[in-house]
């Protein structure tokens, strides 16, 4: 029922809209763009290149005809509007992230970078507990990216009538970084400077592999203890906080190697009882929403007794703004937490010189 009084919604506003900005619309020279222009905040390079259109872009919901190159761009789920700004656009509009965000719910990095830019920031589109669609479409978007997101079938039906949608390509939420970028570029007409970013992105993570060695080998369980009662939820390679540690040289732990995120969600589910396939594991990264549940999960006998809580070879992060970039994966989050990340990092993961001389950890 929410859907069908959210679609009528929609269909009544957008009929009325369209009674009086068509004939706006129609009176208008068609390269007299300035207004909207104004409209979009886009930062654009002159000397960026601009692929040709019309382009067809197939993913899990339906294809999306971007037909001229998009200048009101609004992006929903994560990273998609970090990707939009480095490739010269910036966003009309974003979902909301209040928990890692400011009270306006825009996260550190990307308020940084559009700031830097002097561009104005984008508004803030609410998505909980349904889609604001009368602001998103007096927002006049002409392209929604949503790559990596839980978009639905019903969802995207809708926004499709307002401006092409960008879904994923196979799963909610398990779009792997290279493919959200590729998408986002292909969108915007700009494959060849997303090929230019994710370059850029692998060269600074191969830099700090390089500077930290000892990491290379380590076999490494990224879970979540707190989020599902009587399950440790174990995130997988595919998702951006496990697939940045890899390339920092950690490995994947092989007792989880055949574990598979469940549809629509980050993270395999592993029952608690099965926590000792976590007994080889050289570092165990958590993320947890508060203190409180960090000292929750901690407590647990069965958690207590892991080898690598025991011997500290366990990282608990609860800063939300760092858990945020984490699961971004982005080369604005990355280039905003993973210094901070490394040193974390490097309190629980000896070098082999602190291996040989033995570390006093108190």
């Amino acid at each position: 029922m929410p859907g069908k009084v959210l679609w009528f919604r929609y269909s009544v506003l957008k009929a009325v809209l369209l009674s009086v900005l068509l004939p706006m619309l129609v009176g208008c020279d068609r390269t007299a763009v300035t207004p909207r222009e104004e409209m979009s905040g886009s930062v654009v390079s002159l000397q960026t290149t601009i692929s040709d259109f019309p382009v067809l872009i197939r993913t899990a919901h339906g294809e999306a005809h971007i037909e001229r190159p998009p200048k009101r761009v609004v992006t929903l789920g994560a990273a998609a509007e970090d990707w939009s700004l480095q490739l010269g656009v910036v966003p009309v509009a974003i979902e909301p992230h209040y928990w890692g965000g400011d009270r306006a719910g825009y996260l550190p990095w990307f308020r940084e970078a559009v700031q830097a830019r002097g561009a104005k920031l984008p508004e803030v589109i609410s998505s909980y507990p349904e889609l604001d669609v009368e602001r998103l479409l007096a927002l006049q978007p002409d392209l929604i990216l949503a790559p990596q997101s839980g978009l639905t079938r019903e969802s995207y039906q809708q926004l499709s009538q307002l401006a092409p949608v960008v879904g994923y390509p196979d799963q909610p939420w398990l779009t792997p970084v290279e493919d959200q970028v590729r998408l986002i570029a292909r969108a915007l007409g700009r494959s060849e400077q997303g090929e230019a970013l994710l370059a850029e992105r692998q060269a600074y993570l191969a830099e700090h592999a390089r500077a930290n060695p000892h990491f290379a080998g380590v076999s490494l369980a990224y879970i979540n203890a707190a989020s599902r009662v009587g399950n440790l939820s174990v995130y997988v390679r595919g998702d951006p906080r496990v697939d940045v540690l890899l390339a920092l040289g950690f490995i994947e732990l092989p007792e989880l190697s055949d574990l598979q995120a469940s549809f629509g969600h980050f993270a395999a589910l592993l029952g608690l009882e099965q926590a000792d396939r976590l007994d080889q594991a050289g570092l165990i990264v958590s993320w947890y929403s508060s203190e409180q549940s960090r000292r929750q999960v901690e407590s647990l006998p069965l958690m207590r007794r892991l080898p690598a809580m025991r011997e500290q070879r366990y990282l608990a992060i609860t800063d939300p703004a760092l858990v945020m970039a984490s699961s971004y994966g982005s080369l604005l989050s990355l280039r905003w937490s993973l210094p901070e990340l490394i040193t974390r990092l490097n309190q629980v993961v000896p070098s082999k010189s602190e291996k040989g001389a033995g570390r006093d950890d108190g």
